[in-house]
């Protein structure tokens, strides 16, 4: 008789716990999101030659606000130097500052097409500490935008791809290729910015 007492005590005690919990994982659902890692995005034109390509990918990038590191037209190859795009400090930790540099290629791809890659690199660096940074690929979250803001702390990696969204936008343009139509070369991996 006891052991049923005991049972029913423990189930009664259990039950508002469990539903409990099963609210907290319909709360943690919206915090789930989509973390794209940014390889390169690419264009292939036929209505423009490679030489023109390569001049108007230059100016796009100039008139962006960056400034050229190395440009060699021969070899096709256009690398910024870093650009500061935004600035945050965690609660607690050291303000840091996030630059963004951009590789571009300009190929023959044959039969008369042109291939543009673009290819982000993003460097965080402390700002009370210039030798520490780190040096990664650009990438930004996709989801509900409850979890993009918590994932996205500061703001920055969504600074960063509207930054580099935009040159690529003017690259496809300018080579008559919509954005949309541009092959986005990203790794997708899935994270909630609740638990990480």
């Amino acid at each position: 008789m006891n052991s049923r007492l005991f049972r029913a005590a423990v189930v009664s005690v259990m039950l508002p716990a469990f539903v409990a919990c099963a609210g907290m994982d319909d709360m943690l659902a919206k915090y789930n999101v989509t973390k794209q890692t940014v390889q390169s995005f690419e264009a292939t034109t036929s209505t423009a030659r490679r030489d023109a390509v390569y001049t108007d990918v230059t100016t796009v990038l100039v008139d962006r606000g960056f400034d050229i590191k190395v440009s060699n037209k021969d070899v096709g190859l256009i690398s910024t130097e870093f650009k500061k795009f935004a600035s945050n400090a965690a609660p607690g930790g050291p303000p840091f500052d996030y630059y963004l540099q951009i590789k571009a290629t300009v190929r023959d791809a044959g039969g008369g097409k042109t291939l543009i890659r673009l290819s982000p690199i993003v460097k965080e660096q402390n700002r009370l500490n210039a030798a520490a940074f780190t040096e990664h690929e650009l990438y930004y979250f996709e989801g509900a935008p409850e979890g993009v803001r918590a994932a996205d702390k500061g703001g920055w990696a969504s600074a960063g791809q509207t930054l580099f969204n935009n040159v690529a936008t003017e690259v496809g343009a300018k080579a008559g290729v919509p954005f949309d139509k541009m092959t986005r070369n990203v790794t997708s991996t899935k994270f909630n910015a609740m638990l990480n």
